[in-house]
């Protein structure tokens, strides 16, 4: 066991990642089948874990051919109409207190929480000693949304909604706010010697883990 590399992959299943098209989390999926396989197939233990208000996943697996149980895990896994909060400071919490074996840690979210939450959940990864990855997810409608006029915004995870009139001048603003929250998490990441890579559902997945994962230092 003391031999063994543990990659723990922990997938956002949030409703907010349900937004987009294709959505966040069929994107999300995809990377980490493809961060699943290639642990699988260097011969490492990958462990992938869910999260939102919970955590639910799959026990340690070795051999490319358990690539078949991560796949049939995330075939049969869909955000329902049930609103999913992401308690990910909770959740990242419990799994570094639970897990006994120690590795790299992949996040995989859109992070789009306050920035005291998923700092707490990746300090909690931090201090029991993970080599922690992170990977933010977002539409390409969140980075440049082609709004106009009067609306009725809903929150993806509790309903809430707001009336608003949009505007370029709003645009620009929400846009601003945008990077300045991604900043604020790359900035925390590389404090904390995190690999942080931000990647839009518009953008290939094979490119994006063929050339800017290798970029950014999160392959193995």
């Amino acid at each position: 066991e003391e031999e063994n590399i543990y990659i723990h992959i922990l997938l956002d299943v949030s409703s907010s990642m349900n937004f987009g098209n294709p959505s966040k989390l069929e994107y999300a999926k995809k990377i980490a089948v493809a961060f699943g396989y290639i642990g699988l197939a260097d011969l490492d233990m990958v462990v992938l874990t869910t999260f939102s208000e919970t955590l639910n996943g799959l026990r340690p697996l070795r051999g490319k051919d358990r690539i078949f149980k991560i796949l049939n895990f995330l075939n049969n896994f869909s955000i329902s109409d049930e609103k999913r909060k992401s308690l990910i400071d909770e959740c990242l919490k419990k799994y570094a207190i639970k897990t006994p074996y120690r590795g790299v840690a992949i996040v995989i979210s859109d992070f789009l929480v306050a920035q005291n939450v998923y700092e707490n959940g990746l300090k909690a990864l931090l201090d029991k000693g993970f080599d922690v990855k992170v990977i933010q997810v977002l539409s390409d409608d969140e980075i440049d949304p082609n709004l106009t006029g009067e609306l009725k915004l809903q929150d993806a995870e509790t309903d809430e909604t707001k009336e608003v009139t949009i505007t370029d001048r709003l645009l620009e603003r929400y846009k601003r706010r945008l990077d300045a929250f991604c900043l604020n998490l790359k900035n925390f990441c590389d404090k904390n010697n995190i690999a942080y890579v931000k990647v839009s559902t518009d953008y290939p997945y094979q490119d994006f883990i063929l050339k800017e994962t290798r970029r950014q230092r999160m392959l193995l």
